[in-house]
């Protein structure tokens, strides 16, 4: 699957008071601005809209419900993946004031890489909007100063030109072959929202941690990639039921947002913390890796289920 990971340095011109998540307020606020950007039918509902299909939000925004057609016409039982993955600043400040800086990063999926251009306007715009709740006030203004992939500058805010990109990358478990391993921490860095057996986990055994990465490979390589990969589910759920949990040491973290599609607060928490497995490793660290770049969980999109993967070599 191609990809591309970018990091957008923005700088506060105005106060603001944001919750220490900063995922749901920048993502609300990103899916709020493209859709203002980019419609050109002004309607309220995208469901009918003829120009969907070539439209960034809908591409960016409006994945679809249990039944969705991926590229290749199979009906998939869940709903499509967006595709792409925020990655929110991590330290837990509240409040800001004119000339703070921060930095937002953006991984894009597939053929969502083309619309680099878009997003890069759209963050400009966001920062005219402001962030945080007392934005209509004037506070949370910002402005993009630079936006760079790896090492290299791509966008500055005194040249206000988008220069060539390099080709997009290829993410796939091949590239994550590893050494024996018999011991691994897991460190979750924001909100992880996973359920098992339909209800929200707050205690990871490492087999629920190994469903949900394999569900969340298994749908963006056949959505964006080449298809779903030649794997042994069964046998690798079975194997990490045998793993065991050495240290666990996560703690829910309460998250709330405002839909303005349901009219109401929702809750959006998820654990955060670290947890160490033991046991036979080796044959999951490509899949942990893979989901360090993607992150695992519901709500990616909000920058939720970011992980972090240290390993300890085996004998």
């Amino acid at each position: 699957m191609q990809y591309a990971n970018y990091s957008f340095y923005c700088r506060f011109t105005s106060a603001t008071h944001v919750s220490a998540f900063k995922g749901s307020a920048i993502g609300g606020l990103f899916c709020l601005v493209l859709k203002k950007t980019v419609c050109a039918l002004r309607l309220k509902e995208c469901d009918s809209c003829i120009l969907q299909k070539r439209c960034v939000y809908f591409q960016m925004f409006e994945t679809q419900k249990t039944g969705a057609v991926n590229k290749r016409g199979k009906i998939l039982s869940s709903a499509l993946p967006h595709p792409f993955v925020l990655e929110p600043p991590l330290d837990l400040d509240q409040t800001y004031q004119a000339g703070d800086s921060f930095v937002l990063g953006l991984t894009l999926f597939g053929n969502a890489v083309e619309y680099l251009p878009y997003l890069v306007y759209c963050l400009e715009l966001m920062g005219k909007y402001g962030l945080g709740k007392h934005r209509k006030d004037g506070s949370g203004r910002f402005e993009l100063i630079r936006v760079t992939r790896g090492e290299r500058i791509i966008f500055d805010e005194k040249e206000k030109t988008l220069k060539q990109d390099m080709e997009p990358g290829l993410l796939c478990l091949d590239a994550f072959a590893s050494e024996p391993v018999n011991e691994v921490t897991v460190r979750f860095l924001t909100p992880l929202r996973i359920k098992y057996r339909n209800h929200l986990v707050d205690r990871l055994d490492f087999h629920i941690l190994v469903r949900a990465c394999l569900r969340r490979i298994s749908l963006l390589e056949e959505t964006f990639g080449q298809g779903e990969p030649d794997l042994d589910y069964s046998g690798l759920v079975k194997l990490a039921e045998s793993v065991i949990t050495r240290k666990h040491d996560l703690k829910w973290q309460e998250v709330t947002r405002y839909s303005n599609r349901q009219k109401r607060l929702m809750n959006i928490g998820g654990v955060t913390g670290s947890v160490t497995y033991q046991g036979e490793l080796s044959p999951f660290i490509p899949i942990l890796k893979y989901c360090e770049v993607t992150h695992v969980g519901k709500l990616t999109a909000f920058g939720h289920g970011k992980i972090k993967v240290h390993t300890e070599n085996g004998p």
